[in-house]
């Protein structure tokens, strides 16, 4: 008897290739779309619900972390890669995302009192950062944890000297001194290590690095390995809010 089907949209948020499942989530078809197409990087379902009285997409992770990429993905799939904006319900964080739509960029902005739970300064370059739905150890070029060859079992070892593994989802992300970002994310419900080849969370926390330990202040431009840049940059208004944009591109419709 031959197994059913697996549908799913693929589409690349600065070329950090996301799977969109339709449906409620379920961690057995994400495991199964990540061991059979190795282009995807993170998984995300989609589907409509009630939320305030008004329907509202809600973008559920596989390990239901909060991936900022994916929201970016999938509000631009949503949008059919046209010019607009609309709300989304995410998991890793309780207030409605926004994404928009301009010339093939896909910028989401979020309520940063609701993204940000705290940062701990471990020594002159070198940073966790704890946000809603995952956590980041940034690693500047001067740390003496810094490292241009990177194998798993590296990645392994901060994972447990850092005891990541106690958050739903953790970044290791290496920035050198051209903001040229190297990361890695490992999900703990999936139980996935992945070299990222862009990270939204992770570019925002170096940016709330830079932000708070550097004096940067303007748009800061992170080079991911996809080569694409993405943008992050913050309000402190009344309201506090971040932004992350990037290039975004629908690839198309796949099976497993």
């Amino acid at each position: 008897m031959n197994e059913e089907k697996i549908e799913y949209m693929l589409v690349s948020p600065s070329g950090n290739a996301t799977a969109i499942v339709f449906g409620q989530r379920d961690v057995s078809i994400a495991k199964k779309i990540l061991l059979n197409d190795k282009k995807v990087e993170q998984v995300i379902f989609a589907y409509e619900e009630m939320y305030e009285n008004n329907n509202c997409w809600h973008g559920i992770m596989a390990g239901n972390e909060l991936c900022i990429n994916a929201l970016r993905a999938l509000g631009y799939l949503l949008l059919k890669g046209e010019n607009g904006a609309l709300k989304i319900l995410s998991s890793g964080i309780r207030k409605l995302v926004e994404v928009k739509v301009n010339n093939k960029k896909s910028i989401i902005k979020l309520d940063f009192n609701d993204l940000f739970l705290d940062k701990v300064k471990i020594d002159d370059n070198t940073f966790l950062v704890l946000l809603n739905g995952i956590t980041h150890l940034v690693v500047k070029e001067k740390s003496k944890l810094f490292k241009n060859k990177i194998d798993t079992h590296y990645i392994n070892e901060l994972i447990s000297l850092f005891e990541l593994k106690n958050y739903e989802a953790s970044g290791i992300m290496f920035l050198d001194s051209n903001n040229n970002l190297n990361p890695y994310v490992y999900v703990r419900d999936v139980d996935t290590l992945i070299s990222e080849t862009a990270c939204g969370s992770g570019s925002i926390a170096c940016g709330i690095v830079q932000y708070e330990y550097f004096g940067f202040k303007d748009t800061l431009s992170i080079k991911q390995p996809s080569s694409f840049n993405l943008d992050v940059s913050f309000e402190f208004n009344e309201c506090k809010n971040v932004f992350l944009e990037g290039e975004t591109s629908i690839l198309g419709q796949f099976e497993v």
